[in-house]
């Protein structure tokens, strides 16, 4: 087996070694990087993996993030370049932990015999949170060790870019899954990677495989994400129209409100209310990912 991790990036310094180096530890045999437009150092970590031959660098300068067109790109190069036979298209706050073994020991034994015929393993993602007011007391793994144990269902309510009110905060509701990918056979990447196309219907299969999502990270980092892409979004008409809807929206408030508060605020809990989640135990403490991420070996 021969399982190639893709990852598209934009000004993810903070976060993106921690990804390269954990998923490699975990059963990555090769890392394919498309970098779109970094300004903040992001590249030069990429060219560092690069030279160590463990990572392929790619780059996109569009600003109307064509996802699909980029992550499929890198799929089909990794099938037909490298050899994959599972490929595992990630974005780098998305940390993709086996509950046992490798990355590949997961697909080995969740598909049992029957690798052959499934073509995609789902994998549920956690979303690890802190409240609003302590994002920068510390680095993000000692700060983001929430788990939101309950997620909520935000049902059927039309154009969620226009909604009034969250039922809770953003990141409380529940997220698609992710999926890793069979390489044989697949035609193109869905948006946001949570489904392949194939050349004949996919078989979908549950695995025990957990994706720990950090998707806010400082204040800093969100004001920069929910800016560009926004931006990107919007400037993509092929994007339907609830995809990415939570970054649309929170630009229109961003730009509304004149600063950043008012989206964060809606995106993550306040102090109070991340006491009261723990005591009803809709969200847990979970410090797994803190102390593996502390394990790697980063120079």
């Amino acid at each position: 087996m021969k399982l190639v991790m893709t990852l598209l990036v934009r000004n993810e310094i903070d976060i993106v070694a921690q990804n390269i180096e954990y998923h490699l530890a975990r059963g990555v045999d090769h890392v394919i990087a498309t970098d779109n437009d970094s300004t903040d150092g992001t590249s030069d970590i990429l060219v560092d993996y690069e030279k160590q031959g463990v990572l392929t660098l790619l780059h996109e300068t569009g600003q109307d993030f064509q996802q699909i067109a980029w992550v499929t790109k890198m799929a089909l190069m990794a099938r037909e370049r490298f050899g994959a036979s599972w490929i595992l298209n990630n974005d780098a706050d998305e940390f993709w932990r086996p509950r046992q073994g490798t990355l590949k020991d997961v697909i080995r034994s969740s598909a049992g015999n029957r690798t052959e015929s499934v073509q995609m393993l789902v994998c549920r993602r956690r979303n690890m949170v802190t409240s609003w007011n302590a994002l920068d007391d510390a680095t993000w793994p000692e700060t983001l060790i929430y788990r939101v144990r309950a997620p909520v269902r935000l049902g059927n309510r039309g154009d969620l870019v226009a909604v009034k009110g969250l039922p809770v905060p953003y990141y409380y509701l529940a997220l698609p899954p992710k999926v890793l990918l069979r390489a044989q056979g697949l035609v193109r990447v869905g948006m946001g990677n949570h489904s392949g196309e194939y050349e004949v219907p996919p078989r979908r299969m549950e695995c025990d495989i957990d994706v720990y999502h950090y998707p806010i990270r400082s204040r800093s980092r969100f004001e920069l994400s929910v800016r560009l892409f926004g931006k990107a979004l919007t400037n993509n008409p092929k994007v339907p129209p609830n995809a990415g809807w939570q970054y649309r929206r929170w630009l229109q408030v961003y730009n509304a409100a004149g600063g950043i508060e008012a989206p964060l605020r809606e995106a993550l809990p306040g102090p109070r209310g991340l006491v009261m989640d723990r005591l009803i135990r809709r969200v847990v403490k979970d410090t797994r990912m803190r102390d593996e991420i502390a394990s790697l070996s980063l120079t």
